[in-house]
Parts: structure tokens; C-alpha cells; sequence
């Protein structure tokens, strides 16, 4: 486990990237937001949600993770795009907000990943060259990546430096990161078995989740 405050962003930015490129998954201690529920419980004792609100007080939770991208926002917040494995949903993790992470060593990514949907950038090319250009490519061609993906980049004549101690996409690698799919949208699939099986299990796991917190809930206001 590497806790983040002992440590510079770039490390945990640089190991992130590495979960990417061996496709491992990460488990993360993240500080949420606390939400409140309202719960209501009819006669037949089912518990549904009335109304939520956020507190502004930060909970400590685990969670495991699959991540894909990573990016930062116009607020400048460095944030992981990854799929939950408890619900089997895409999020984005604000990465100041992640107290402490642990990168799986014999495990691989057990969900339909956008990282799938990969455009030919090279037969050798890694998740996190791919992801590197995403990023890029929303960023006006300025590349924030770690070095060693960097440097990747400009072997590969896809990057250049920009004269300012940066980096910058080439005509090239511009026009391979225009090519790219969006890591933002569902995985592609080859057939409707696929696609339909690929939805349940999603549903059904957002839909436990669902409900244990409900109960949970329920639980609680009842003690």
C-alpha cells in the first residue's frame, strides 16, 4: 500500500498510468462525500429513498478499481476515469482526494474496458500511450504524461518537444488522437448476447448495491 500524502503526485500519477498499461487493478482509499438519505418504509416494511443531500463532511471508503484514463479538469483537478468493480460502473476519482492505493500484482481487468476500443496507434503500443494521446488531444496537444510515456511518444514521432520544456503532439500524433474513440462511452461489442449480458450484470449489480444501502439506511434510523 503506498499512502499518497507520503509521497509527490507524479509517483502516484506514474503508477496509475503503469495500472493502464498491465491492465491491474488498483484499490483505492478515497474520501467521499457524505450524502444524507431521507428514507421512507410503507407498511409492508420496503424501504425506498425519498431524497439525498450532500454534507460537505469527506468519508474514508475502499473501494477496487479498474482505471482507463486520466485527465484533468478545467479547475485543475487531476482526476482517474476507471469502472468500479462493485457496481460495475464507469466514475471519475478526483486523485486528492485518494489517501492511499495498492496496485494488484497477480490479478487483471475482469470488466469490459473501454481500453478495448483501442485505434491502431502501433502493434506494440500500450494502454497508456493511448491514453497519454486522449488526454492530449483534449488539452490542445499539450502532452501531461510521466516520462517514460512521453518519451515513447516522441519515438514514435507522435510528440515533440514544444522549445518551452514541454511537449506537444506532431501532425501525426494529433491526427491519431483525433482518431481515437472516447474512453467516455460503453464498450464496444460484437454481438447482442454480448451487449445484453454485459447490461444485466451492470444493472444487477448497481441494483444490489441499491438496495443494501437502503437497507442499511433503514437500519440505521430505525436504531
Amino acid at each position: 500500500m503506498r499512502l499518497t500524502n507520503h509521497q509527490d503526485t507524479d509517483r502516484t500519477v506514474a503508477d496509475l498510468y503503469r495500472a493502464i498499461d498491465r491492465r491491474i487493478p488498483v484499490t483505492l482509499t478515497y474520501l467521499k462525500e457524505e450524502k444524507v438519505r431521507v428514507i421512507a418504509v410503507n407498511g409492508a416494511g420496503v424501504a425506498t429513498v425519498r431524497k439525498s443531500h450532500k454534507t460537505g463532511r469527506l468519508l474514508e471508503t475502499v473501494r477496487t478499481i479498474e482505471p482507463y484514463e486520466i485527465a484533468t479538469t478545467k479547475a485543475g483537478d487531476i482526476t482517474v476515469k476507471a469502472l468500479d468493480r462493485e457496481t460495475g460502473e464507469g466514475r471519475t476519482w478526483r486523485l486528492d482526494r485518494i489517501s492511499a492505493y495498492t496496485l494488484h500484482r497477480t490479478t487483471t481487468y475482469a470488466l469490459p474496458s473501454p481500453l478495448d476500443e483501442e485505434a491502431p496507434v502501433g502493434a506494440d503500443a500500450s494502454p497508456a500511450i493511448t491514453a497519454a494521446l486522449r488526454v492530449a488531444h483534449r488539452r490542445g496537444g499539450r502532452v501531461t504524461a510521466p516520462a517514460p510515456v512521453v518519451t515513447d511518444l516522441v519515438d514514435r514521432d507522435l510528440a515533440r518537444p514544444d522549445g518551452a520544456g514541454g511537449h506537444v503532439l506532431t501532425e501525426v500524433g494529433a491526427s491519431v488522437a483525433a482518431g481515437l474513440p472516447s474512453a467516455d462511452r460503453p464498450p464496444t461489442f460484437h454481438t447482442v448476447e454480448e451487449l445484453t449480458d454485459w447490461e444485466i450484470a451492470r444493472e444487477d449489480r448497481a441494483e444490489d448495491l441499491r438496495r443494501d444501502l437502503e437497507r442499511a439506511d433503514a437500519l440505521a434510523d430505525a436504531a
